[in-house]
């Protein structure tokens, strides 16, 4: 059966739509797409939600005004789509995943249009290789990152560095992270509590190397209040996810240029070190280096299914708060 982004027909207990009267592009563009974001509004959708699917449905919007589309209807729908398709593969570094999500993020609009399409998804490579990075490989970031950045810059990456590998945290979650979600629980063993997706928390181990340079960031700081970010920028506000995602670009460049020079091999960090792929280390460290059970490491990285998990696993019982106690780098 192929594996379609909307089948035709409809959720049960509605009507199947079998025709569209034929819609202007600009009544698509207008008023179905201000009906539409009034219309998200009251979905429980985060910020970010809401801004991926704004931006995917003003860029295929922006395409089809550059095809001088004039209208739309359930008989081109499909076809528009797959060309949009084709029009994403050759213009623009487009994973197919990528793609795929420009698609998908399409998908509840056009439902609340009352359109209907039949479209395939690019096919993506099953097993495409996980973008990781060893501890060597930080260790020698975290050195260029003393070299390039002033000391409380310096200070401040080395401290998130650390904690996004040590706890796995994606980059979202850091931004949410407050002072007093570092405590020290009834074992004496530093815990953070991360706010995840979904509104969801979770109770992590911190080792004392991280706890240490992050006491090292705060020296540095005037505002110290239980509720003030743990890491913030210039503002004193909570840091922006494309500040730290800038930082990490500089810093696997300038890695990259220097072990260029000192050793002549090129570790293509810029290719591998993203905030994320800090999380996919973290995974491959401790199920392979450490050899912890899969089932411990799920917990740990919040992961909703054990396959997510297994992903990791390259080389063929303590509690989930003691993993991250354990000093890592």
């Amino acid at each position: 059966m192929k594996n379609h982004y909307i089948k035709p027909g409809a959720e049960p207990g509605q009507a199947i739509i079998k025709k569209v009267e034929p819609m202007r592009i600009n009544e698509l563009t207008n008023n179905y797409y201000n009906e539409y974001l009034r219309h998200m509004e009251t979905k429980n959708y985060s910020q970010t939600t809401k801004a991926n699917y704004k931006f995917s449905l003003q860029k295929f919007f922006k395409y089809l005004e550059s095809k001088q589309t004039e209208e739309v209807n359930n008989d081109n729908i499909s076809r528009m789509l797959e060309d949009y398709q084709t029009h994403l593969k050759e213009n623009g570094n487009h994973s197919n995943e990528t793609i795929n999500q420009y698609i998908t993020r399409l998908k509840p609009f056009l439902t609340f249009c009352k359109l209907v399409y039949d479209i395939e998804p690019i096919k993506t490579e099953k097993n495409r290789q996980v973008k990781y990075l060893k501890t060597e490989e930080i260790k020698e970031i975290l050195k260029t990152n003393k070299e390039i950045k002033n000391r409380k810059t310096a200070n401040k990456l080395e401290a998130l560095i650390c904690f996004m590998f040590n706890t796995g945290a994606r980059v979202k979650e850091v931004t949410r992270i407050k002072i007093k979600d570092l405590q020290v629980n009834e074992n004496n063993k530093h815990i953070v509590t991360i706010h995840g997706k979904g509104n969801k928390t979770a109770v992590l181990g911190v080792n004392q190397d991280t706890i240490e340079k992050i006491n090292i960031m705060l020296e540095d700081r005037e505002n110290v209040e239980p509720e003030a970010p743990l890491f913030i920028g210039r503002s004193g506000k909570p840091l922006k996810e494309r500040t730290i995602q800038k930082h990490f670009k500089e810093l696997a460049k300038a890695t990259d240029e220097r072990m260029i020079m000192e050793t002549g091999t090129n570790p293509e960090l810029t290719k591998r070190f993203t905030p994320h792929s800090l999380r996919h280390s973290i995974a491959i460290y401790l199920l392979n280096v450490k050899e912890k059970p899969v089932n411990i490491v799920k917990e740990y990285l919040r992961h909703e299914s054990l396959n997510t998990t297994q992903h990791y696993l390259r080389i063929s019982n303590k509690e989930v708060v003691n993993l991250g106690n354990e000093t890592l780098i």
